[in-house]
């Protein structure tokens, strides 16, 4: 079945197959002429045939006849349906081409975000380590004055007899954990220095300012360890924490150059985080 219109250059006419038509080919009558409709047309095909010169359709000469094709079950084709494009032609290298174009601009993107976002990542990663870090000394420095409130208000001697003052503090903290900053090695305990305090020879009312006097802080057996973006944690002798730059530390704070020698774990501290002894 064909639908009518005028003939010329830029008109279509319509032809309406079934299914098995469009697939094996047939033979149609459209505007008085007979046309051979190849197999395998699918809908919204557009094919062109050369006129044979009879007369026109109306007072127009006969140009070449434009048809689309329709199969039976589908919606109107687009008027313009492009046709087919076959493997390895314009249209498939066009694609080709714009999928390697955007290969090759999301490889070169995925080095540029991971430089912007790496360092972002990092920094968020080591903010949350010196986070964990002042919250370890928080604990350290209210079990030191708990100490002192137990012990007629001396401060925690820096070593003894029998421990150091990890040891000493040892049953007013709640884990081992607390010793050691997220940054140190796992097999150091503890990874803070004290400050070199006589036994029990020093009161909490000695010292004046008490929160400018740092009592301990990052440390190895090195001495301080500045290992917080070029500084380190301390706490304070009235129980603050806060971090200090290397740079300035020496000349805002009291204290950091009467730092006594890194001292390990004894009887109170386990290195595998395990529970202090009480």
């Amino acid at each position: 079945m064909s639908d009518g219109g005028q003939r010329g250059s830029d008109v279509q006419w319509h032809l309406t197959l079934t299914g098995d038509e469009a697939q094996q080919g047939c033979v149609r009558l459209v505007a008085g002429e007979s046309i051979q409709v190849p197999p395998g047309t699918q809908h919204g095909s557009l094919l062109r045939f050369a006129g044979k010169g009879e007369p026109g359709f109306g007072d127009g000469p006969r140009g070449d006849l434009v048809v689309e094709v329709r199969l039976d079950g589908f919606g109107p084709a687009a008027a313009h349906t492009a046709p087919m494009v076959s493997s390895g032609s314009r249209g498939t290298n066009g694609c080709l081409l714009v999928t390697l174009i955007g290969c090759a601009c999301l490889i070169f993107m995925v080095p540029i975000v991971a430089a912007v976002t790496l360092p972002i990542f990092a920094k968020a990663r080591e903010k949350a380590r010196n986070a964990a870090c002042q919250s370890n000394e928080r604990m350290v420095s209210l079990a030191m004055l708990q100490y002192s409130q137990d012990w007629d208000d001396c401060l925690v001697p820096n070593q003894i007899e029998s421990g150091s003052w990890g040891d000493l503090i040892s049953p007013y903290v709640k884990y081992a954990n607390a010793f050691r900053c997220p940054l140190a090695p796992y097999d150091q305990l503890p990874t803070y220095v004290y400050r070199a305090v006589p036994p029990r020879a020093v009161k909490l009312s000695a010292l004046k300012e008490p929160q400018s006097q740092v009592m301990g802080l990052d440390g190895d057996a090195k001495g301080i360890a500045w290992r917080h973006l070029e500084g380190a944690n301390a706490w304070f002798l009235d129980g603050h924490v806060k971090w200090v730059g290397k740079d300035t530390a020496g000349s805002q704070y009291a204290g950091l150059d009467r730092m006594g020698k890194h001292v390990g774990g004894g009887v109170g501290l386990k290195a595998d985080g395990g529970a202090p002894k009480r």
